[in-house]
């Protein structure tokens, strides 16, 4: 039994070790906190707002914060209602064609059966625009949750998202309301560090690596401080990074940011615990490893007395 849940262990740790991390690199973000964040609305009956929903009217409140926008931020849209809400234009011309790009955007909905109420999201660019999601089924009062949208399609190009409601002429709810609103760019973290993430003896001469798929740089800090590492080495385009002349019996943290272009993501946190063995010198410092200074003066303490001996024996 013991044996089996070593070796379930011990897969579990390879594939974790292998995995590639993703996250990703914020290019857009509005949160409509200071302000409505140069979003404009416009259609037929027409009530979008920006501001702090009502307190006694569903959602209650904003997703985080205290603003959003919402149709109507103190009642129901109204009857008949067409009417959209457009972010501003956001450059997208630097990513080039086939960058993974990603909208992430925060909603709360109340609306009637879509047999009668539609509720959508649109993406836009010169090219014309493209659905990115749609209410469907039945009435549905669904509260802050996050939507993702892949889009991609707008690299290389000018883009603005924007929802549209729309009404029949009976029956109407709260309707929709949007806040948080992000646009990312994934990139992967690096992975499966070398020296291994706790190691101990590690040689105070050690070369750092890890494993990363992309086409990045990479800029590596070492340190004895988990919370404020200094940096060793900045625009790497190589997996590995020598570090040399550490002391011994000390742990050592790093980490390793990843850049692309102008983007970058900060790397998980690693440690390591170097061998024991570093000689301190008279100052009080430490050779980060035995040289051959050091080795005399530990020949002198060890066999001056031996020498002593030998010639009382005489």
């Amino acid at each position: 039994m013991k044996k089996s849940m070593l070796v379930l262990l011990l897969v579990f740790s390879c594939i974790l070790s292998f995995a590639s991390v993703s996250t990703a690199a914020v290019i857009y973000q509005e949160g409509f906190e200071l302000n409505d964040g140069g979003y404009t609305h416009g259609g037929t009956y027409d009530t979008w707002q920006w501001g702090n929903p009502s307190v006694s009217v569903w959602p209650y409140a904003a997703a985080t914060g205290i603003n959003c926008w919402g149709t109507n931020l103190s009642g129901n849209y109204l009857p008949g209602s067409d009417m959209s809400l457009y972010s501003d234009w956001i450059d997208l011309t630097s990513y080039s064609p086939g960058t993974t790009i990603t909208l992430k955007w925060k909603q709360a909905l109340h609306i009637e059966s879509d047999i009668w109420d539609h509720a959508y999201c649109y993406g836009r660019t010169e090219s014309g625009d493209v659905l990115l999601w749609q209410h469907t089924g039945s009435t549905i009062q669904q509260g802050w949750n996050e939507k993702t949208a892949d889009i991609s399609f707008a690299a290389g190009k000018q883009f603005r998202v924007f929802w549209r409601l729309t009404a029949d002429s009976v029956i109407e709810y709260p309707g929709l309301y949007i806040d948080d609103v992000a646009i990312e760019i994934p990139i992967e973290k690096a992975t499966t560090p070398s020296p291994e993430d706790g190691g101990l003896d590690v040689t105070v001469d050690p070369t750092l690596s890890w494993v990363h798929s992309g086409d990045v740089s990479f800029d590596v800090y070492l340190g004895t401080e988990s919370n404020d590492l200094p940096l060793l080495a900045g625009g790497l385009s190589e997996m590995s990074c020598a570090a040399s002349g550490l002391d011994g019996s000390t742990t050592y943290y790093w980490r390793v940011d990843v850049r692309s272009g102008d983007l970058g993501i900060s790397g998980d946190v690693w440690s390591f615990t170097t061998e024991e063995g570093g000689c301190v010198i008279p100052d009080g410092g430490s050779s980060g490893g035995c040289n051959a200074a050091g080795l005399g003066l530990i020949g002198l303490a060890l066999f001056a007395p031996l020498g002593l001996l030998l010639r009382k024996s005489r």
